[in-house]
């Protein structure tokens, strides 16, 4: 197979016979040109009937999409087991052979939401955990490094949330040699402040953009 990278998403909404089923499609850029492909042609889903990827995020390269699939609801801590509508699990999908790699991060409850992004080494992946739950208000930033996935930084801030103000601040940013990752967040009550992770170091910058 020649080259192949993801160019963008789109979601191709069918109004007939249900008007809320969207199907994922990918704009790939092939050797043979460009062209619309159905997810589902390149990603064959095992997590069962029904199954489907969404929230997905494109790489800078466009080599890899990310996406959350339901989990098989077996890898609780709590002991509960969750319905595949409350458990997700973050996949990583290589665009050009559709070869799927499940990581480690698992949204559990409708209180959870995700966010992630894959460094330009299409190495180091960077997810937060945004906990939305009234009496534990945190998120959690995590950096996951090498094959194997394995967490190299962890850091938790209490009585923060996202920043949703604008579409891109509700994804970690990586700047082009991904050495920096940069997100915007909210601590509660305040303004949003930017947050830069630093080789494992994390830094509160003080900057508070207008809305």
């Amino acid at each position: 197979m020649g080259s192949v990278r993801a160019l963008g998403t789109a979601s191709l909404r069918v109004n007939n016979p249900n008007p809320h089923r969207r199907t994922p499609q990918l704009l790939l850029e092939t050797d043979e040109g460009i062209a619309w492909r159905l997810l589902a042609d390149l990603h064959p889903l095992e997590a069962g009937p029904g199954a489907n990827l969404h929230s997905l995020i494109l790489s800078t390269s466009g080599q890899t999409l990310l996406g959350l699939i339901p989990a098989d609801g077996e890898n609780t801590a709590d002991g509960r087991r969750y319905t595949p509508n409350e458990e997700e699990q973050l996949a990583l999908i290589d665009v050009a052979t559709g070869r799927q790699r499940m990581t480690p991060c698992i949204r559990r409850g409708r209180s959870q939401t995700l966010h992630y992004s894959l460094a330009p080494n299409e190495q180091d992946l960077a997810v937060v955990i945004d906990e939305s739950a009234v009496e534990n208000r945190s998120i959690t930033l995590s950096i996951l490094r090498g094959p194997d996935l394995t967490v190299s930084v962890q850091r938790v801030f209490d009585n923060t949330y996202m920043g949703y103000f604008r579409q891109r601040d509700t994804q970690p940013q990586w700047s082009p040699d991904g050495r920096f990752l940069a997100l915007s967040v909210c601590p509660v009550g305040a303004s949003v402040e930017a947050l830069l992770v630093v080789d494992g170091c994390v830094h509160q910058s003080g900057v508070r953009p207008g809305r």
